[in-house]
């Protein structure tokens, strides 16, 4: 029977440490319902042992057992036990240690003792009041370090402190019911029976045994089914946290850690190939964001399918991918880019549309582009940015030289920002004059930036990166208003051109913008001539034609430029309202040797001619220029011969000096 409780006091203590442990980290309503739960195991243990080991007591006189004192001793060692638990993890540490500790040693002597009064003996009881007071001292005594030790193992995440507080449980226990049996005694009474039923205990002992047993086990198993689930449910957190939903590869923060790893090892070298998606963002804009995650979702079981097994590959986000290349030669990550480069520009097919991507990579190589993630990264980006600048569709390795090039970029970026405000930018202009009369009709407006350190920078560099920053709104606004506003002091036949970028023509406050500036200005609009390129009416002609029109109802005059370099030249003469046509200077330097180039600017000059639209011709440098460009019905010229772009006050003189040498 003593072996018997034994094993049930050390199982159950084992158990309910551990569900204990479960108690203290939980918050809220779960501590309250996992303090219920270890509650019951613990009382159910700690009242099996007690009963077990006092059906083991060999009483020289019958025993009976008050049904409804036992059955309310159970209840005073889980309730009790349970409310001990649930105080041990107060936020104040030491008072909860003491008043949590001390509750659940009392609850183990109020039951121990509960259940002695149930033991009805048919002889004379007596007891010892000093062992009481010293099972009751031990068992509060041993609760409190057990407790403490619970708390401490949590703290330290060590075993060690874990197995104390079970062996402290277990002696708090056990020094409550053998003191506190040696504090009870009982003689026979002459003339009764002189033994218990020990057969029947026996077997009382045995139930109580099974049914505390599958109560404890009970409880262990609602532990092992709570850590179990904690576990997936981590284990899916950190899938999560490490993987992209979309696509199930490494997402960046997990590729960065990997990376970071790699490089602080410090020997072996590989390389880090950066990879972005071509012509992406027209999928998710036309087509959505479903069928370009679908697109996704194919793009990368096709890098998975050519890089070998177990490459570290990543999606960083949106339409770019990463992939750490060990132990592959440059030959060999040649052959797998080219490979990627050959399957990614297959079309992928998903409802019904055909999707025609590509794709462009840039190569780094560790330790010799950079030794740390951040320099690895940035210089796999160089190189990327350069492979998009070669045509795209294509790989570049990192070279130095591509860093100065960006760096130069970066520098540029940061001083456009900064260049209307500095008052870099200024406005030349190049006059156009009458073909016929060779009289001064306007001019064109061209922006100039005076960078501070780099001198005049020709806009070829700097408006196309103007484009990509999104200021080319800003810097046109300018030029239009400053262009407005110096325009206005020429006589009143002559006129001003201003270039319009493809970007500003989607803007759709490109309209309210000029009217204002007009307004402020109060420049007529009939003088303002806005001059576009065939290119600008590719990307959207549906709002291209909405916005020109809105402008022609202002009175401003369009102007198609480079005309006969595009694509439907003649379409947009009929669909758009354009008032001239500016023949591109690459056919007319041509002429008139060229014969090609001078038909070209006899059937231009003959069909703006039946339209009713002006002909311009640009580019005019020699003598031979003007006069074939004049005999064939163009109505104005404009070109070096003429005049080179000058700033508006050498403007001005040039048109003081026509005025004078009329009179």
């Amino acid at each position: 029977m003593v072996l018997l409780a034994a094993l049930m006091c050390v199982v159950g203590s084992f158990i309910t440490v551990r569900l204990w442990r479960r108690t203290l980290q939980a918050s809220g309503r779960m501590r309250v319902e996992w303090s219920f739960l270890t509650g019951v195991t613990a009382g159910a243990a700690i009242w099996a042992t007690h009963f077990i080991a006092m059906l083991g007591y060999l009483a020289p006189v019958p025993i009976t057992f008050d049904a409804q004192l036992t059955i309310f001793s159970i209840v005073i060692a889980i309730a009790g036990s349970g409310l001990g638990f649930y105080l041990s993890g107060s936020a104040r540490k030491t008072q909860a240690t003491l008043v949590g500790g001390a509750t659940i040693g009392l609850s183990i002597a109020a039951m121990h003792y509960v259940g002695m009064f149930a033991y009805r003996a048919d002889g004379v009881v007596s007891w010892s009041g000093s062992y009481i007071a010293a099972s009751i001292a031990c068992a509060i005594g041993f609760a409190v370090v057990s407790t403490g030790l619970v708390k401490a193992s949590i703290e330290s995440h060590g075993r060690r402190y874990a197995d104390l507080a079970i062996l402290s449980l277990v002696v708090a226990i056990v020094t409550l019911h053998f003191t506190g049996m040696t504090a009870f005694s009982v003689s026979p009474i002459a003339g009764l029976s002189s033994g218990a039923d020990s057969e029947a205990f026996q077997a009382m002992a045995m139930a109580v045994a099974v049914a505390a047993t599958i109560i404890v086990f009970t409880g262990l198993s609602s532990h092992v089914i709570d850590n179990d689930t904690r576990a997936a449910n981590q284990r899916e957190l950190e899938h999560i946290a490490s993987h992209d939903e979309l696509t199930g590869l490494w997402n960046r923060r997990q590729f960065s850690k990997v990376l970071a790893e790699r490089c602080s090892r410090g020997a072996g070298s590989f390389h880090l190939v950066m990879i972005d998606l071509d012509r992406f963002k027209p999928v998710n804009d036309t087509l959505g964001h479903g069928l370009g995650d679908r697109a996704l979702k194919v793009i990368a079981a096709r890098i998975r399918h050519v890089l070998p097994e177990g490459t570290e590959l990543a999606r960083l986000g949106g339409d770019e991918f990463a992939f750490i290349a060990d132990g592959m030669s440059a030959e060999e990550i040649t052959g797998s880019c080219r490979r990627l480069v050959e399957i990614l520009a297959r079309p992928v097919i998903a409802e019904g549309h055909v999707i025609e991507l590509g794709a462009s990579m840039g190569i780094a190589r560790a330790f010799e582009n950079g030794a740390t993630p951040d320099e690895l990264i940035q210089n796999a980006d160089i190189a990327l940015y350069a492979a998009k600048a070669a045509g795209r569709s294509c790989h570049q390795f990192f070279e130095e030289r591509m860093s100065e090039k960006i760096q130069l970029r970066r520098s540029l970026e940061l001083d456009m920002r900064r260049a209307i405000s500095r008052d870099e930018l200024e406005v030349h202009y190049q006059p156009k004059v009458d073909a016929k009369t060779g009289a001064f009709t306007g001019a064109e407006a061209l922006v100039r930036w005076n960078h501070h350190e780099r001198g005049q920078l020709s806009p070829a560099l700097f408006v196309p990166l103007a484009e990509e920053l999104g200021l080319i709104n800003a810097i046109g606004a300018w030029v239009l208003a400053r262009a407005c506003t110096d325009a206005s002091s020429w006589p009143a036949h002559m006129s001003v051109a201003v270039n319009l970028s493809p970007v500003q023509i989607m803007d759709r406050r490109l309209v309210r913008t000029l009217r204002q500036i007009l307004k402020e200005t109060g420049f007529p609009p009939q003088r303002l001539e806005l001059e576009i390129t065939e290119t600008a009416l590719l990307g959207n002609d549906v709002q291209a034609l909405a916005t020109l029109t809105e402008i022609r109802a202002l009175g401003v005059k369009i102007s198609l430029d480079d005309f006969g370099t595009g694509y439907s030249s003649l379409s947009y003469l009929h669909r758009f309202p354009i008032d001239r046509i500016k023949i591109d200077r690459s056919f007319v330097a041509r002429t008139p040797s060229d014969a090609g180039s001078a038909s070209i600017i006899q059937a231009i000059a003959r069909l703006g001619a039946s339209l009713g639209i002006k002909v311009t011709a640009e580019g005019i440098e020699t003598e031979s220029q003007r006069d074939f460009s004049s005999a064939e019905g163009c109505n104005e010229l404009q070109g070096y011969l003429i005049s080179r772009p000058v700033p508006h006050h050498q403007l001005e003189a040039l048109f003081a000096k026509a005025r004078s040498e009329a009179a």
